[in-house]
């Protein structure tokens, strides 16, 4: 109960008790012979007191019921807004996500590494493994002009088809040709149409520390005529793979 409604009901019991007085002294009512008269009297004093505070609380408790409610109604309006808050905010961060990994998407395709070989020769090695000069290797020196664009690489290797190691390199930089020499075996039964071909994969890190893999056909093409003394042509092309809906299909240059 407010102190507003506390002294409105101080003053009307007071008011109510001094008009009983007056009524009791100015109007020649006798006082109470016996208990049972005086009980009806205090009841009839005190009755309707009881019940007006009685009024007055269940008044005033439903006074406190609406504060409360309205309160209620009021956090859950507060809440309401932080919750609103709450996904407005999880949605700028969702979008501050979304821009970040634009912006290192498109400065990992401004730092790709390009690799291009840009040159290639080959020459003939001919020696014998033992000392009676009976057997004969040969082997193909392939001498490749390697160019980087873009960016560094690191942890540089070549395999071939085996996944053997023909050429490792921890690190080679940006805008500087490196010549690698690769020695292939020539095998009995690999000329074939004419052309000694060899799959190589050049695989690599960039500066993402991002894995990367091109695949190459290394290989000369001879002479039908001359055979192994002269080559008509030396070349190295990328194998460029295309990715279908359902399948994939791998299109090798020669």
């Amino acid at each position: 109960m407010n102190q507003k409604s506390l002294n409105w009901g101080i003053a009307i019991t007071g008011i109510w008790l001094a008009v009983i007085i007056i009524v009791w002294f100015f109007a020649g009512l006798k006082s109470p012979s016996s208990l049972n008269e005086l009980g009806d009297a205090l009841a009839g004093i005190f009755a309707p007191i009881a019940f007006f505070w009685l009024i007055l609380g269940y008044v005033q408790q439903g006074k406190q019921l609406d504060q409360n409610t309205k309160a209620l109604e009021q956090q859950e309006k507060a809440l309401q807004l932080q919750i609103d808050e709450m996904k407005e905010s999880v949605k700028q961060q969702e979008e501050l996500a979304r821009i970040q990994r634009e912006q290192f998407e498109c400065n990992r395709k401004i730092l790709k590494p390009f690799v291009s070989i840009i040159e290639t020769e080959c020459k003939l090695v001919e020696y014998y493994e033992d000392e009676y000069d009976q057997v004969l290797r040969q082997y193909l020196d392939f001498d490749i002009v390697l160019l980087v664009k873009n960016s560094d690489i690191r942890h540089f290797y070549i395999t071939n088809s085996n996944n053997i190691v023909l050429y490792d390199e921890e690190f080679i930089p940006k805008d500087i040709p490196v010549t690698l020499r690769l020695g292939l075996n020539i095998e009995s039964g690999s000329v074939i149409n004419n052309h000694i071909k060899y799959e190589i994969n050049i695989i690599y890190n960039d500066s993402f520390e991002s894995k990367k893999s091109d695949s190459y056909v290394l290989g000369v093409e001879l002479d039908k005529d001359v055979g192994l003394e002269y080559f008509k042509s030396v070349y190295c092309n990328k194998i460029i793979k295309y990715v279908a809906t359902k399948r994939k299909a791998h299109l090798r240059e020669l």
